[in-house]
C-alpha cells in the first residue's frame, strides 16, 4: 500500500502547483496526527522526555507541526530528481566551513557528518555530492520492498551511496571508509 501511495503522491506532486502541494502536505500532516494514534502517542511521549518544561498542549502543537514538516519534506524529496542540478547544488553554500572537510579528504581521511532527520537532509547531501564530495548515507529499510527500492533509487540518482543500517557494523564501517 505504501508503494501505491508513493506512486500516486509523486504523480500528483509533479502535476499540481507547488504551493498547493505544500498546503496539501500540511493538511495530510494534521490528518495523520489525528488518526495515527500509536505514532501520536509515541511522539508525545518522546517530546515529554526532551521538553519536560512545556505544557502538554504545547508539546501537541510541536508534534503536529513536526508531522506537517515531515510531509513537506516528503514533498521536497519527491521533487528532487526533477530539479535542475544547478538548483540542487546551490542549496548548500561551499564556504570556509568546508575547509576542514577538504583538508581531511586531501589527507586521505574520511569525514562523518551527523545531521538531524529534520527537514530536507537529502537536499544537502545531494548538493554536497554534486560538489564532488563522496556521500554515503545510512538508511533504514522500508517494510514495503518496492517502496524501498524506489527511495534508494532516488537517492542513488542524486549521487548518494545508500548503506542499510540493518547491516552488520563491519559492513557499515567498510562502506563509510
Amino acid at each position: 500500500m505504501q508503494r501505491w501511495l508513493w506512486l500516486i503522491g509523486t504523480h500528483l506532486i509533479h502535476r499540481l502547483p507547488v504551493q498547493f502541494v505544500y498546503s496539501l502536505a500540511k493538511i495530510i500532516g494534521k490528518i495523520v496526527f489525528i488518526f495515527w494514534t500509536r505514532g501520536r502517542q509515541n511522539m508525545l511521549a518522546n517530546y515529554a522526555q526532551v521538553l519536560p518544561n512545556l505544557e502538554e498542549s504545547e508539546r501537541r502543537v510541536i508534534a503536529r507541526k513536526s508531522l506537517e514538516n515531515y510531509y513537506c519534506y516528503v514533498t521536497e524529496f519527491a521533487r528532487l530528481p526533477n530539479l535542475p542540478s544547478e538548483l540542487i547544488e546551490s542549496a548548500l553554500a561551499k564556504d570556509e566551513h568546508f575547509e576542514g572537510i577538504d583538508r581531511a579528504l586531501e589527507q586521505g581521511r574520511g569525514v562523518i557528518a551527523v545531521v538531524m532527520h529534520f527537514g530536507n537532509w537529502d537536499l544537502g547531501a545531494s548538493s554536497a555530492a554534486l560538489k564532488g564530495y563522496p556521500i554515503t548515507v545510512l538508511a533504514e529499510t522500508f517494510s514495503d520492498s518496492h517502496l524501498d527500492k524506489m527511495i534508494v533509487g532516488t537517492r542513488e540518482k542524486l549521487g548518494l551511496k545508500v548503506t542499510k543500517i540493518e547491516g552488520t557494523a563491519p559492513s557499515i564501517i567498510r562502506d563509510l571508509r
